[in-house]
């Protein structure tokens, strides 16, 4: 008998099945600080999400891409996110979700 075992699971959590946008602010917020640019409000990174990562960074940076610090401060912005883009299953609420992960990636 043949079984189907599952060996990736791919998702695309940000915004889609969690909300990240705190997550999302704090590493821009970051990338602004390693480029000495002003912070940016939750209500601003709500407004640049869209389109990726870049486009969040283009719509945040001062002057966007065309800043000569653009890709100090996208790099800053990738760092940032690594360490905390899992930090949400491990808030209270998604336990339930950080379950079910763990389950199916069992499998």
């Amino acid at each position: 008998m043949k079984t189907n075992k599952i060996n990736a699971v791919i998702f695309d959590l940000d915004g889609t099945l969690l909300d990240t946008l705190c997550d999302l602010c704090d590493s821009t917020n970051d990338a602004m600080d390693a480029i000495g640019a002003p912070r940016r409000t939750m209500d601003e990174v709500r407004s640049f999400v869209g389109n990726g990562i870049r486009m969040l960074m283009v719509r945040a940076v001062p002057g966007g891409d065309e800043n000569p610090l653009f890709d100090v401060a996208m790099n800053a912005f990738v760092e940032s996110y690594k360490k905390n883009m899992f930090a949400l299953l491990g808030k209270p609420g998604y336990e339930k979700e950080k379950e079910i992960l763990e389950q199916r990636l069992s499998m």
